[in-house]
């Protein structure tokens, strides 16, 4: 018998190329309907908030409060924390530590 002769092709895979999205985040074609994938929405929408929140802590941290100070509820302004009479003449409390009765032995 003859050996039957073996053809030294490969098969071709033969697809269909479709027009798919390309995803703007990661740059990959996009089974998405959006054209986005899903983990590249989330990581876009992680980023966005992260840029958010910086800019509002800095903005808190700018009109941080100190502690070695306290507001006037009168005139609004900053004075130092000992201070018991503001220069507009609102007097603050005592400490209740200051005003507690003393034990009489």
């Amino acid at each position: 018998m003859e050996e039957m002769a073996m053809s030294e092709k490969k098969p071709v895979v033969v697809r269909e190329s479709s027009a798919r999205s390309v995803c703007p985040v990661c740059g990959k074609p996009s089974y998405s309907a959006t054209g986005t994938h899903p983990q590249c929405a989330m990581s876009r929408a992680d980023d966005r908030s992260r840029e958010d929140l910086k800019k509002i802590a800095t903005e808190v941290s700018k009109t941080k409060r100190k502690f070695w100070s306290k507001p006037c509820p009168k005139c609004k302004r900053e004075i130092p924390a000992r201070r018991f009479v503001c220069d507009c003449g609102h007097t603050f409390a005592e400490v209740a530590a200051a005003k507690a009765p003393q034990r009489s032995r």
